[in-house]
């Protein structure tokens, strides 16, 4: 795993974290976490996160990238304050074109899995949508609680300009849904949804016992993961046998 660091427009660094493939391929996966969410190694928490073990079951044929923004620190009610949703996306974007100038310069094929804001990150920023052929998202939505104090979501964009990259969207998608999700309303996951009629395959996928992040909430298994990597894989497997 190799460590790239780069200025946020915001505040302090943008961290990249890259996961080589073990095999040689032309694959790439971008992994972008929800809300808050940041990618912590392995070893240094006390037991690994999802994202953890997506990167380990992706990583024989892709290479993998997470990204973790800048934030004033740790503190996760603190972290965010006074940077702005276009900021993030900023951030995202530059961290991606540095992916692509710097660390893998030739031809490649991009995929991402969004977990939750991390998709709703993925459509504001429509250079970095448009370069994915394949999409698996979690639980993301796209409408701003009025009622909301959080620094990211309550300068969100209009709900149409925001689902307007979709429209030049042309890769797969697979969308997947929490039964049990009480985190992000099911009608604000499905505007996403609904709205990636130009794209060349998707499907939605229900998990009725599951939690808004894949989670059995009877005995506290994370199902994110595998469901992540399956999806992705069958997304990239339409685009390759097209």
């Amino acid at each position: 795993m190799k460590v790239h660091k780069l200025s946020s427009v915001f505040f302090g660094e943008t961290a990249i974290f890259h996961y080589p493939a073990k095999e040689k391929t032309n694959q790439a996966v971008l992994v972008l976490k929800g809300l808050y969410g940041q990618h912590v190694l392995v070893g240094t928490q006390s037991k690994p996160s999802w994202d953890n073990k997506l990167a380990e079951l992706l990583g024989n044929k892709n290479n993998v990238f997470l990204f973790n923004t800048g934030r004033r620190n740790a503190e996760k009610n603190d972290a965010f304050i006074g940077k702005t949703f276009q900021q993030e996306c900023d951030d995202v974007q530059n961290a991606f074109t540095y992916c692509k100038e710097n660390i893998l310069r030739e031809e490649v094929v991009w995929g991402t899995v969004a977990m939750s804001f991390g998709g709703t990150i993925l459509i504001g920023c429509p250079n970095v949508l448009q370069a994915m052929q394949a999409v698996v998202m979690i639980g993301s939505g796209c409408g701003k609680s009025p009622t909301t104090t959080k620094p990211l979501l309550s300068t969100l964009p209009d709900t149409s300009v925001l689902l307007g990259s979709l429209n030049e969207f042309h890769g797969s998608l697979f969308f997947l849904h929490g039964g049990k999700d009480d985190v992000v309303p099911k009608e604000s996951q499905q505007k996403i949804y609904n709205s990636t009629t130009a794209c060349f395959s998707r499907g939605w996928v229900e998990f009725p016992s599951f939690n808004h992040e894949l989670v059995d909430p009877e005995n506290g298994v994370s199902y994110t993961a595998a469901a992540a990597e399956k999806f992705l894989t069958l997304a990239f497997d339409g685009i390759f046998n097209s």
